[in-house]
């Protein structure tokens, strides 16, 4: 009898620091994250791309690329995955909140072909350059995003550039 109650005893010490523990999906997530800070990106929470203006959650997560040093005047967002907005080039794609300049399609059609399955959008503004996904891929589709918003952002600080 006193061996079930020093066992349960153990147990109840024992089991809110099994709780404390990591999930494989929360260390994934780590993983991804971790590797994104390193590749120069940030990663902040974000309100979903195509969010009204009295929609104020925070529930996507935005990999992005800051601007270095310019004044990039810019601001749009491209996504998928919602029927909010107006038709695009980019076959599933629909703008929302402005659109880039038609000298820059091409460019953004490479980064949207480069982009991940679970990316839901492609975002310009005043922070930076960045891109809302769901984190499900692996660490080449971190890589996929870095280069893809590197060039991105080349492109947009060039045209900031000239006069």
């Amino acid at each position: 009898m006193i061996w079930l109650l020093i066992a349960a005893v153990i147990l109840t010490i024992i089991s809110p620091l099994l709780w404390m523990r990591s999930s494989p999906r929360q260390k994934h997530i780590d993983h991804l994250r971790s590797y994104a800070r390193t590749a120069g990106i940030q990663v902040i929470l974000h309100r979903r791309p195509d969010a009204r203006d009295d929609e104020v959650r925070l529930e996507t997560v935005c990999y992005r690329l800051p601007w270095r040093g310019l004044k990039v005047a810019d601001h749009w967002v491209i996504h998928r995955y919602s029927q909010r907005g107006w038709e695009s080039l980019f076959s599933g794609w629909r703008w929302f909140q402005g659109e880039v300049e038609n000298g820059f399609s091409e460019g953004l059609g490479e980064a949207i072909v480069g982009m991940p399955e679970s990316a839901s959008a492609i975002l310009c503004n005043a922070s930076g350059i960045g891109v809302t996904w769901g984190e499900r891929e692996d660490t080449q589709a971190v890589a996929a995003i870095c280069a893809s918003l590197s060039d991105l952002r080349e492109l947009l600080e060039k045209k900031s550039t000239k006069p």
